[in-house]
């Protein structure tokens, strides 16, 4: 399994949708994708993904976290 991480948050879902692709198309093994949501690219980033064939994903919304 490959893991992309955006460990930073950062990653436009655009990019996230053409980096998914680019290894679905390249790799014969399943593609992870990792993010945080910390500027609130997250959730549509894990959504791009998941629409253009991620195997996994996850995501940590630190806003959730506070109290």
């Amino acid at each position: 399994m490959i893991t992309l991480k955006d460990m930073s948050g950062l990653i436009p879902p655009a990019r996230t949708a053409e980096l998914v692709r680019l290894f679905k198309k390249s790799l014969k093994v399943p593609v992870d994708f990792h993010t945080h949501c910390t500027p609130g690219y997250g959730l549509a980033a894990v959504v791009f993904a998941i629409i253009n064939g991620v195997a996994n994903t996850s995501l940590l919304n630190v806003h959730l976290m506070i109290s």
